[in-house]
């Protein structure tokens, strides 16, 4: 049962926001779709048409949420192709006026995602960005350049994931002096990104 949680909040696609997402996939993303679809209907009975444009449920239960968020090729995750969003609400008075926002992958080929990850981009107070373990790559300057340029420095974190990956703390070191080094740069002073207002660092 939750204890410091409220009841979690599920929401499923509407018809027309599956519409969309089944005409904007190409070809190998949707039989992806399909396939996870396909899985849900034959291993756990649960089918498209019951969960498309349901209204939102709740769950009272932790234990059960990779239902609703796991991939169901991993043997869960029973509705998780038809759920658009997940919102937990922690009953903590410290943290009430606090909203953390895990969006979807940046190249998701879902463009609903795509959307939701711009939206609350351009309305949060502080945005993490996760790189990969050779920091910033060529690969994420588009959605830079579009998107993070006109968030405040201060009010941006870029954590170089899996570290780990790395093999020895020296080369974290290495990455983050590369990126401090593109700060420098006339192109990045430009762009106002990686200066000494915001903070890289490491995450395992």
């Amino acid at each position: 049962m939750l204890r410091n949680f409220f009841p979690v909040e599920v929401n499923f696609y509407s018809s027309e926001e599956w519409k969309r997402l089944l005409d904007t996939l190409d070809e190998d993303n949707r039989g992806q779709l399909e396939e996870r679809i396909e899985i849900c209907q034959m291993e756990f009975g649960v089918a498209e048409d019951d969960y498309i444009g349901r209204s939102s449920e709740t769950i009272e239960d932790l234990d059960i949420l990779e239902e609703y968020v796991s991939d169901p090729k991993a043997g869960k995750g029973k509705y998780t192709p038809f759920v658009k969003d997940v919102h937990i609400r922690i009953n903590n008075p410290q943290i009430e006026k606090l909203c953390i926002v895990d969006t979807p992958g940046l190249n998701d080929p879902n463009t609903i995602n795509s959307d939701e990850t711009v939206k609350w981009i351009r309305n949060a107070h502080a945005v993490i960005f996760l790189l990969r373990p050779k920091g910033y790559e060529a690969s994420d300057k588009a959605f830079v350049d579009k998107n993070l340029v006109t968030t405040r420095p201060e009010n941006r974190l870029w954590i170089i994931n899996k570290i780990d990956d790395l093999g020895d703390m020296k080369k974290l070191e290495s990455v983050k002096n590369y990126m401090r080094e593109l700060g420098r740069s006339e192109e990045f002073k430009a762009k106002n990104l990686f200066g000494e207002r915001e903070k890289i660092c490491g995450n395992y």
